[in-house]
């Protein structure tokens, strides 16, 4: 639930982009507090659970053509 990464990208300038693909067991609290200590917005791919592989790929494919860099 909460912010997706397609409605939250209009408001990163892709210069200032970075992603971060959490593990397959969740990030660890501390992990999360220094991560969003450090700007960072988390985000979800949708309702569906994947792999850790899988989701950079598919994070990757949702900033390529947001900012239609392919």
């Amino acid at each position: 639930a909460g912010l997706t990464l397609p409605r939250a990208l209009p408001t990163a300038p892709p210069e200032r982009l970075n992603l971060y693909v959490g593990p397959e067991g969740g990030w660890a609290g501390d992990e999360l507090d220094w991560l969003q200590a450090h700007g960072a917005v988390e985000v979800s791919l949708g309702r569906r659970i994947l792999r850790t592989e899988t989701a950079g790929l598919a994070a990757l494919a949702i900033v390529m053509a947001t900012y239609e860099l392919a």
